[in-house]
Formats: C-alpha cells, structure tokens, sequence
C-alpha cells in the first residue's frame, strides 16, 4: 500500500473519528441541563458508544502524524504522540467499567447505602484520573510539537495546547469542571477533525504530484 493511500486513509479515519467521539461527547452529558447522575441518561450509552467508536478512529489516525513529525523532532514529536495514544486509549478501557457503575447505580440496596454522585463517579475518577494527566501532557507536547515544526497548519497546534490548558481545571477544578470539559472537548476533537483534513488533502496532493510526474 502506497504512502499517500495510507495517508488519506488515516485522514478519513482522524476525521470521521472527531465527528463522532464529539457528537457521542455532547449526546451522553447535557451540558445546559447537567444532571446529578449522568449514568441514568437514556443517551449516555449510545453517546459513549459513539466515543468509543469515534476515539476508535482518531486512534487509527495517530501513527500518520507520527511519520510527519519524526522526522522534524527525534524526541518531543514521537513522546507526544505515544502520550496522546495512551491517554486517548483511557476512554476506551474505562467504557466497561463506566457501563457497570451504570448498572450498579441503579441497583435498590446501592441506591440505599451511598450517594448517586458517590456510586457512579468515585471509581471511574479514579481510574481515569492518570490517563486524563498523562493525555494533558501529549496533547500538549503534541501542540507545541507541531507549532515548533510547522508540519502541520499553526492552528492545530494552538487548538492542541489549548484543549491541554483548558483541560487542567476539568481535573483540579471541580466549580469549572463542566464548562472546561466543554471547551476541551471542543478544541481536542477540533484539532483531530482538522488534522484529518489536512492528511486527506495531502494525500490527494501527493496522488496529483505523481500523476503529473507520469505525465512528463
């Protein structure tokens, strides 16, 4: 399979892959009408389906920005990348334990003895509280990555650093939690949408430079 099949291929799957994570995203929580259980939503299971299937793709995406970026930055490129891929995975792993808690909260004798807040968010926080670090860290080192090697449109580099920023209060600022998950969610899955768009229109390019090249 030829580079630049691989390329569009990894660009149709980054891009359809944001679309999706963002609309199963914004399908599972309501963020005008915030409930005190997520978990009970009747769309929280086919929205976090959609995540996952969406993460699923953006995953698939990653190694072609990967190729751009080694060989600009030995290091930094390639580290953030690995630390995006493992931080992104988080979401995917934790989805099973999401969908017990789920059952579990709604389970007569745990309704009784604990809060609905308590019972639902205390042992996914947990688990997800390392991946959600180690994804501020690549998504950071991702932006400043692609800022410093230009590969890349500027603007997703700063979509990147931004999504790291404003992600920060979503885990150590429990007041602003939900407008800053908001906005990362928005910059985060942005920035893939518009990587994968490049990627489709590069390996569009690189298919026109080689008919051009049969030509002559």
């Amino acid at each position: 399979m030829s580079t630049r099949v691989l390329t569009r291929m990894s660009g149709v799957c980054m891009l359809i892959g944001s679309i999706l994570a963002f609309a199963g995203e914004r399908m599972s929580y309501d963020y005008a009408q915030p409930t005190q259980n997520a978990y009970q939503s009747v769309f929280y299971v086919p929205g976090k389906t959609l995540v996952f299937v969406g993460v699923v793709l953006v995953l698939m995406g990653l190694p072609a920005l990967w190729g751009y970026l080694a060989p600009k930055t030995k290091v930094l490129g390639p580290l953030a990348v690995f630390l995006t891929f493992y931080g992104l995975t988080t979401p995917l792993t934790a989805f099973p334990l999401q969908l017990f808690l789920r059952a579990l909260s709604a389970h007569p004798e745990v309704q009784a003895t604990i809060t609905a807040v308590a019972k639902t968010d205390y042992l996914s926080g947990i688990y997800l509280l390392l991946g959600n670090l180690v994804l501020i860290l690549g998504v950071l080192l991702l932006g400043i990555a692609l800022v410093r090697t230009r590969v890349l449109p500027l603007g997703i580099g700063i979509l990147f650093i931004i999504a790291a920023l404003v992600k920060i209060p979503d885990i150590a600022v429990p007041p602003l939690t939900l407008f800053a998950d908001l906005f990362f969610v928005i910059a985060l899955f942005a920035g893939f949408g518009w990587s994968g768009y490049w990627l489709l229109r590069q390996g569009s390019r690189q298919e026109q430079s080689q008919q051009e090249v049969a030509r002559t």
